[in-house]
């Protein structure tokens, strides 16, 4: 049986790049985030990176993976893995084929595989990998216990999603995320944590949280950054009864950044730079991550 299609084929393939502009130009889509200059679309933007990693990363990933302010320590594949134009088989064998030192090798692996793994096996066994309720039942209780707790540093939908707040270091995290389409692992740690104490309670710390991730990083939507916002919120044994707001959940300082050589250069700089300012929504989409699967 045949039948006509109930729509008008688009015949990408022959499209010229202005069809393909005047397509996205015409798509109900947010049109206020422009693309990133760091990750050009499609294989060849994936292979791009996987040579970067292979000649300027991998040499001394081992000692500067944890640097935001050399980004020559992060491979920038995250976007292209979450899209599917990369893999981790080829990416590994890459790595275990590359002139570079054991050392670098093995952290490498540990963090493409141990850690995007686990996060992907969790995001199996869960229904919703994207709501509150993944996060560690310890981790939530003693959040929901200092929930109450004064917070002077609350700050705005606004000034969270332009990265205008009044914590230059987180400001530097959110610029990433607004100019580049991605965040140093560094600083996603740092970033994901003070969110807690810069919204009003624990729900809509974690909804702002996703929600920034999803709509600002090429790799948000993803098990992976899920992931790593839980981890951030509570993970593994809980710790002694600490700080206002945050409980038995460890807090993070900027330290790891700041106290570098050219630091506070950096930072300053990168929550200074130019950047696009989002549409803001009418309201926090809570629910989408607090109730009920995301429709993604």
């Amino acid at each position: 049986m045949t039948a006509p299609l109930p729509f008008t084929s688009d015949r990408l393939e022959s499209c010229s790049d202005a069809d393909l502009d005047r397509l996205v130009e015409n798509a109900a889509i947010d049109h206020s985030l422009a693309l990133s200059p760091d990750f050009p679309a499609g294989r060849e933007g994936a292979l791009s990176k996987l040579e970067r990693l292979m000649d300027i990363v991998l040499p001394t990933y081992a000692t500067t993976r944890n640097d935001a302010t050399k980004p020559v320590g992060a491979s920038m594949l995250s976007p292209y893995l979450h899209f599917g134009v990369i893999g981790p088989r080829e990416v590994m064998a890459t790595v275990e084929a590359a002139d570079a030192p054991a050392a670098a090798k093995t952290k490498f692996a540990d963090e493409l595989l141990t850690w995007r793994e686990w996060f992907h096996y969790q995001a199996r066994a869960l229904r919703s990998p994207e709501r509150y309720d993944r996060v560690s039942e310890w981790a939530r209780e003693t959040l929901a216990a200092h929930a109450s707790d004064p917070r002077p540093e609350v700050e705005t939908l606004a000034d969270l999603l332009n990265g205008t707040t009044r914590d230059e270091t987180w400001n530097a995290c959110q610029r990433q995320f607004l100019v580049d389409g991605w965040m140093h692992n560094n600083l996603r740690m740092y970033w994901a944590k003070r969110i807690i104490a810069l919204t009003p309670d624990p729900e809509t710390a974690w909804a702002t949280a996703c929600y920034l991730n999803d709509r600002l990083s090429l790799d948000g939507r993803d098990p992976s950054t899920y992931g790593n916002i839980a981890a951030s919120f509570g993970a593994g044994s809980p710790g002694r009864d600490g700080p206002p707001i945050y409980g038995k959940v460890p807090t993070r300082s900027d330290g790891s950044t700041r106290h570098r050589d050219g630091g506070p250069e950096w930072l300053h700089a990168a929550a200074t730079r130019a950047a696009p300012e989002p549409t803001l929504p009418s309201s926090l989409p809570s629910a989408l991550y607090l109730t009920g699967a995301l429709p993604i």
